[in-house]
């Protein structure tokens, strides 16, 4: 793939001393920073088991990630863990330690 990217000389002058000082392409110097700068999500599936983790309760969970309730309860058992209870009438943030 050929990309075009329009970098003024001082800037591009920079990367190519980055690149040869750590023995890199400027590719791969690019998408060093671009993963840094916007690292990739992790799956859906592992963020609702940490907040599951975390002491969340499903309906926190599911408003949080923007999923149903009960994709987060099928998510849970399927890795059989128990559903966190949910608090009526006050903080669901997080269940008590």
């Amino acid at each position: 793939m050929r990309v075009v990217v329009d970098i003024p000389d001082r800037e591009w002058a920079q990367l190519v001393n980055r690149a040869e000082e750590h023995n890199l392409r400027i590719s791969e110097l690019l998408r060093a920073a671009i993963e840094e700068a916007v690292p990739a999500e992790r799956p859906l599936k592992i963020r609702i088991l940490e907040l599951v983790a975390a002491g969340y309760p499903d309906a926190v969970i599911a408003h949080h990630v923007g999923v149903t309730n009960r994709a987060v309860s099928d998510a849970r058992r399927k890795a059989g863990l128990p559903a966190n209870p949910l608090h009526r009438g006050g903080n669901n943030e997080r269940k008590a330690s």
